[in-house]
C-alpha cells in the first residue's frame, strides 16, 4: 500500500490519460464525422475511502527540492508519487501542463495571519515523451524478442529437447 511521505504544505497530482495516440487525437480534431474529441479522453484516477482523485501526493523538500514554488521541485514531487503509487516513470516527461493550483486556506490560520495553506498542483504530464522512439523500439524488441519468441532458435531447440524426453517416456 502507497504511504504518503511529505508536508500537506503541497500535494502535486497528476491526470493520467488512457491511452490515446496523437494521430487519433489529430484526426478527431480535424475530421468533421468523427466524435468529439473530448469524447475520447479518458483518464486514470484513484478511489480512496471517501472519494475519487487524481494520483498524487505530498511533497517531500529532502525528496523533492526545498523550494515547493519552483516547478521543477512540484514536478519531482509528482514523479515520485506516481512512481510509488503506480511503479509508474514519468521521469521521461518533458512537458507538464499546469492545470489548476488550488490553496485551501484554513480558518484557524487566517485568525492567526498566516500566509501559507494548502496548496494542491494539478498536472497533465505529455506521457508521449514516455513512448520510446522507433529506433529504440527496435532495440526493446531485439532484446526481448528472443526470449519470448517462439520461432527463435533457442525456443525451438529447447521445445526439440522436451518433445524427445516426452517421446522417451
Amino acid at each position: 500500500a502507497f504511504t504518503p511521505t511529505g508536508s500537506k504544505a503541497m500535494q502535486c497530482k497528476v491526470l493520467l490519460m488512457k491511452s490515446l495516440s496523437k494521430t487519433k487525437l489529430y484526426h478527431s480534431v480535424l475530421n468533421e464525422k468523427s466524435d468529439h474529441f473530448l469524447k475520447l479522453l479518458r483518464f486514470w484516477c484513484c478511489h480512496n475511502d471517501k472519494e475519487l482523485t487524481a494520483f498524487g501526493g505530498p511533497w517531500s523538500a529532502e525528496l523533492d527540492g526545498a523550494d515547493p514554488t519552483e516547478l521543477q521541485t512540484q514536478v519531482n514531487t509528482a514523479v515520485r508519487n506516481i512512481k510509488a503509487q503506480l511503479g509508474l516513470d514519468l521521469s521521461h516527461c518533458r512537458t507538464w501542463y499546469k492545470i489548476s493550483e488550488v490553496v485551501y486556506h484554513r480558518e484557524s490560520e487566517k485568525r492567526s495571519g498566516a500566509e501559507h495553506g494548502e496548496r494542491t498542483i494539478l498536472f497533465l504530464p505529455s506521457v508521449w515523451d514516455c513512448q520510446p522512439s522507433q529506433e529504440e523500439w527496435d532495440l526493446i524488441k531485439q532484446h526481448v524478442k528472443p526470449k519470448y519468441d517462439p520461432t527463435a532458435e533457442e525456443n525451438v531447440e529447447e521445445k526439440t529437447e522436451e518433445k524427445k524426453k516426452k517421446k522417451k517416456k
